[in-house]
């Protein structure tokens, strides 16, 4: 017969406290034991005391990884705790284990992986092919164990960031995602003499893989966008356009290619801020004050951007109906466009009767 809650409590206690060799193994079996008992709480306490003796309580690490299974988040929990404190002999067992049939049991298992941190070093392996998993929790969860393990992950994440799977792909960026900033910047930084390189494959790749890696590669992107190299800039817009975050920095930084002296890098930047913006109009407000400027370059690009935030750029609409006044003949046509990708019904009546008044009258004959 099973022993009542309370009592496994007392006995939980108890065998803690017993002394000398036998005693220390009379309480490790009534722990191991104490980890199927039918109450959870139980269990959970079990789990925590075999944690808390650590590399001594080995002899249950079958029994702990066995709870990975258990249908109780907080016992699975405990259980995944405690075998992360019994060094590479836990290791070895969850690796193993990474060959069962049971998805849930491998999801779990790839999550308590990543508890062990950078000493995880030798299941990068098992990690790097539960990225390719049918499983999307398991895929999830060894990307995020491989950002948890850090420096031993970067070389075979970014490899896997070539791969022509996205899933593969999206696993491995998401994975650096979980990375100090520094191990972080060493990986993106790693892909940058290949971004600018002479070899034009290399730099194709090389630009793949960064906007691949999502937010973490912006900061060097927007260094990039400075670059004398006008291919370098394109594939650094392309690159952000891509990875689709957008916050003042990467306004400023896309919007100074509004005066860059080629003009399919200017047509690019627009297109890609006015994608990214459009996406978070959050970034709307700071949009809009560029068209303060002065800087005619500036201000068209601008307004591209805006309308081709289409619908999104509504809030733009009166300053470009105003802008359809402006001295400059240029920066009046590209407001009519604007607002025409627009396309509400105050933008296009507005833009369609600048059209109209703009026609000599014997061309409307």
């Amino acid at each position: 017969m099973s022993l009542s809650y309370g009592k496994a409590v007392v006995l939980l206690v108890m065998v803690i406290g017993m002394g000398g060799c036998a005693g220390k193994q009379d309480s490790l079996s009534a722990l191991i034991k104490a980890l199927e008992h039918t109450n959870p709480e139980v269990r959970v306490q079990a789990a925590d005391q075999l944690g808390a003796m650590g590399l001594s309580a080995r002899q249950a690490l079958p029994a702990l990884v066995a709870a990975l299974k258990d249908s109780h988040g907080a016992v699975y929990r405990a259980a995944a705790s405690a075998v992360s404190k019994m060094g590479d002999e836990a290791l070895d067992e969850l690796i193993r284990s990474m060959e069962d049939k049971n998805a849930w049991f491998r999801c779990r298992i790839a999550e308590t992986l990543g508890l062990f941190g950078p000493a995880a070093g030798q299941a990068v392996p098992i990690l790097m092919k539960a990225l390719r998993d049918h499983d999307l929790c398991i895929q999830k969860k060894a990307g995020e164990s491989l950002g948890k393990i850090g420096e031993e992950s970067v070389g075979p994440l970014l490899e896997a960031l070539k791969s022509t799977n996205p899933v593969i792909r999206k696993g491995a960026a998401k994975a650096l995602e979980f990375m100090s900033s520094d191990v972080q910047q060493r990986a993106v930084r790693s892909l940058v003499p290949a971004f600018k390189g002479q070899d034009e494959y290399a730099r194709g790749e090389a630009a793949m893989r960064l906007g691949e890696m999502g937010r973490i590669a912006v900061p060097v992107l927007l260094e990039c966008l400075k670059d004398k190299d006008v291919d370098i800039r394109f594939k650094s817009l392309n690159a952000l356009g891509v990875i689709g975050y957008v916050d003042s920095a990467v306004i400023d930084g896309i919007s100074a290619l509004f005066k860059d002296k080629q003009n399919f890098v200017r047509l690019k930047a627009s297109t890609v801020l006015g994608d990214i913006c459009g996406d978070n109009q959050s970034a709307l407000p700071r949009l809009l004050s560029n068209m303060m400027s002065d800087d005619r370059d500036f201000l068209i690009g601008t307004i591209r951007a805006l309308g081709n935030m289409g619908p999104a750029g509504e809030e733009a609409v009166p300053l470009l109906i105003q802008i359809l006044k402006y001295e400059n003949k240029k920066v009046r046509e590209e407001s009519v466009e604007a607002l025409m990708k627009i396309g509400t019904l105050e933008a296009i009546e507005a833009a369609e009767q600048y059209t109209r008044q703009s026609i000599p009258q014997r061309q409307r004959r």
